[in-house]
C-alpha cells in the first residue's frame, strides 16, 4: 500500500520490497491524494518487472529502490520539468496576494523585492477586516470563476490528454493484478485493510499451482501482445513525437540528451589529455634510464683504450700481447654493450612515439565529439526556446 501525503510515501507491509514516491498532489487544491496500488510478492519478480506492469498513468513518477526502501523508509519524489497547458484556467490569487499587488505599486522605490515583501505582511497583519474585507471579497469572486473554469476544463478531458496522450494505448494488467481484482472482493479479503489485503492475496497467489494461474497469464501474456502491437504502431504513426512536440518534451528530451552528450565528450577528452600526460612521463623516465646507460657504456669504452694504450707502451713483449688482448676483449664488450644501449633506446623511442601518437589522436577525436556534442546542445536549446515559443504563442491566441 503506498500512502503518505505532501510527496512522501512509506511501504511498511514487508511483502513488498520495492518503495514508489508518487507525486499526484494537485496544483489546484491544498492536500494531496496519494494512489493505492496492490503491490505483488518482490519475490516473484523483479523491482524493474513489477514497475513495468503496474497498471496506471501518472503524470510525473518517481522510484526508488534499495535496501531503505526494503525497511520502510521515506522516500522523496524526483524532481521533474514538465510544460503548463497554456489551455488550463489559471490559479486564482488569494485576498493576500491582490493586497501584495496593490502594495508594489505604492512601495518606495528604494526597497528590494524581499523588503518590499516584509513590509507588505507586516502591513497586511495589522490592517482591521473592514479592510481587507475588498480583497477578501475579490479573491472569493476569482476562485468561483477558476473553480468553474477548472471543471469545466477537467470535464472536457483536456485535463488528462495534456498529462498523456488519449490516443497512446494503455498498458495491460499482469497475471497477477487480475487475479488480485478477483481476489480482493472474496469475503475474507474485502473487509481487511489494504496493508492486510496486500499481505492475504499475495500469500493466495504464492499458495497456487501453475495451472490456477495459467488463464491469468494467459489473458495477460494475450493482452501484452496486443499492446505491444499497437504501441509500435502509434509510435509508427508519429502521433507520440507530435504529442510530445506539442507538450514541450520533445524539446526537453532532446536538449537533456545533448547535454549529456557534451558532458560524455569532455570526459572522453580529460582521458585523452590524462593519457598523453603519462605516456609523455613514460617516455621521458625511459630517455633518462637509457641515455644513463649510454653515458656508462662510453666511459667503458674510454677506460678499455686507455687500457689498450697503456698495453702497447709496455715493453716487455709478452705483457704487451697480453695486455693487448685483454684490452681488445674490454673494448669490445664495451663497444657491444654500446650498441645494445643505443638500439634499446631506439626500440623504447619508436614504442613511446607510437604510444604518444595514439594519445594525440584519441585527444584530437574526442575533441571533435565535444564539438558535435556543442553543436547539439545548442541545436536543442534552440528547439526548446521554439517549443516554449509556441507554447506561448498558443497561449496569447
Amino acid at each position: 500500500q503506498v500512502t503518505g501525503s505532501s510527496g512522501l510515501t512509506k511501504i511498511s507491509d514487508p511483502v513488498c520490497r520495492v518503495i514508489f514516491s508518487l507525486e499526484t498532489r494537485d496544483p489546484d487544491t491544498s492536500t494531496a491524494s496519494p494512489p493505492t496500488f496492490l503491490l505483488p510478492p518482490a519475490s516473484k519478480m523483479s523491482a524493474l518487472t513489477l514497475v513495468q506492469r503496474l497498471s496506471c498513468s501518472l503524470t510525473k513518477p518517481a522510484m526508488a529502490f534499495g535496501p531503505s526502501a526494503a525497511r520502510g523508509g521515506f522516500v522523496r519524489p524526483l524532481a521533474t520539468t514538465s510544460f503548463r497547458d497554456p489551455e488550463r484556467p489559471k490559479k486564482n490569487s488569494t485576498a493576500w496576494l491582490l493586497y501584495l499587488s496593490d502594495y508594489r505599486k505604492t512601495a518606495p522605490k528604494d526597497l528590494k523585492g524581499k523588503e518590499v515583501m516584509s513590509e507588505a505582511a507586516s502591513k497586511w497583519k495589522t490592517l482591521a477586516n473592514s479592510e481587507k474585507q475588498p480583497y477578501e471579497s475579490k479573491a472569493a469572486e476569482e476562485k468561483k470563476k477558476y473553480e468553474a473554469a477548472m471543471k469545466e476544463y477537467t470535464d472536457s478531458g483536456k485535463k488528462e490528454a495534456w498529462k498523456r496522450d488519449p490516443a497512446k494505448p494503455v498498458r495491460p494488467l499482469s497475471g497477477f493484478m487480475r487475479y488480485a481484482q478477483e481476489a480482493r472482493n472474496s469475503p475474507d479479503v474485502k473487509d481487511l485493510k489494504m496493508t492486510e489485503q496486500t499481505k492475504v492475496v499475495g500469500e493466495k497467489w504464492r499458495a497456487l499451482t501453475p495451472t490456477q494461474k495459467k488463464p491469468y497469464e494467459e489473458a495477460a501474456h494475450k493482452e501484452a501482445e496486443a499492446y505491444k502491437e499497437a504501441l509500435q504502431k502509434y509510435k509508427d504513426s508519429g502521433k507520440e513525437e507530435a504529442w510530445l512536440s506539442k507538450t514541450g518534451r520533445k524539446a526537453l528530451s532532446d536538449s537533456t540528451a545533448a547535454q549529456k552528450a557534451k558532458a560524455k565528450a569532455q570526459k572522453a577528452v580529460e582521458k585523452a589529455k590524462k593519457a598523453l600526460k603519462k605516456a609523455t612521463a613514460n617516455r621521458k623516465a625511459a630517455d633518462n634510464k637509457m641515455k644513463a646507460a649510454v653515458k656508462a657504456a662510453e666511459q667503458q669504452e674510454k677506460v678499455a683504450l686507455k687500457n689498450l694504450e697503456k698495453a702497447k707502451s709496455t715493453e716487455v713483449k709478452d705483457a704487451t700481447e697480453k695486455a693487448k688482448e685483454a684490452a681488445k676483449k674490454a673494448l669490445t664488450k664495451a663497444t657491444e654493450a654500446l650498441k645494445k644501449s643505443k638500439t634499446k633506446l631506439t626500440a623504447a623511442n619508436t614504442k613511446f612515439q607510437a604510444k604518444l601518437d595514439d594519445a594525440i589522436k584519441k585527444e584530437v577525436s574526442a575533441n571533435k565529439l565535444l564539438v558535435e556534442a556543442t553543436k547539439e546542445e545548442d541545436k536543442a536549446h534552440v528547439a526548446l526556446a521554439k517549443a516554449k515559443a509556441e507554447v506561448k504563442k498558443h497561449k496569447d491566441v
